[in-house]
């Protein structure tokens, strides 16, 4: 019989976010929805009843441990850890705008997929999964979107560093990498949220086989 878990999302109101939530709930497993925005979380419940929410931030090192202990509070014990914390496209020429930007920028990004790790991961057992979700942006530049190509490189190699210095713990560290633009289900290009959702909740299900870096669609890596 398949074990069901008990997770956590950070970023819960956004497309990919929802649509993860959604899909890990269908499949039975105890989620826990978390975002900043009560209204955003409350439609996100209203789509699936069963789904708990918490209103929570990972902007700062306290208001991260706040929320951990918080959704530990929630659940009582949790197995797997999605950070869906990717923000939103926006164009950027880094050669055009103050260094200062850049920073906020990686402040925003870069720094908070790192404080949401340090403050749940202590929070995980043995066997538990801390996963990020990730872009292909990293692999190239990405013409007037530097900022996220430089951030999605940074973050990725982010996760191989915690995983190295957390591999005494048991927590394992997982990289689902979206290797497509990935729309609301009306784009006739790229992927649907609701795919990738289901793809997310198919892997759970078999702990990621193991894999420490998982793209989607297969068939791109």
């Amino acid at each position: 019989m398949r074990a069901m878990k008990n997770v956590v999302v950070l970023g819960a109101t956004g497309l990919v976010g929802g649509a993860i939530v959604h899909a890990l709930a269908r499949e039975g497993h105890e989620v826990l929805g978390v975002g900043r925005n009560q209204a955003a979380l409350e439609r996100l419940a209203a789509g699936s009843p069963a789904v708990k929410c918490l209103v929570g931030d990972v902007g700062s090192d306290e208001a991260a441990e706040s929320t951990a202990r918080a959704a530990l509070d929630a659940l009582g014990r949790l197995d797997l850890v999605v950070a869906s914390l990717n923000p939103p496209r926006s164009t950027f020429r880094l050669s055009e705008r103050p260094t200062a930007e850049l920073a906020q920028f990686l402040d925003r990004s870069l720094l908070t997929h790192l404080r949401a790790a340090k403050a749940f991961v202590a929070r995980l057992g043995k066997g538990a999964v801390y996963a990020a979700i990730a872009g292909t942006s990293s692999d190239f530049a990405w013409p007037e979107h530097g900022h996220i190509s430089v951030n999605q490189a940074a973050q990725r190699m982010l996760f191989r560093v915690l995983a190295q210095e957390y591999e005494a713990s048991g927590v394992s560290f997982r990289e689902y990498v979206i290797a497509a633009m990935v729309h609301d289900g009306s784009g006739a290009q790229g992927v649907s949220a609701a795919a990738v959702g289901e793809d997310f909740a198919r892997l759970t299900a078999a702990d990621f086989g193991g894999e420490a870096v998982v793209r989607f669609p297969r068939s791109q890596g």
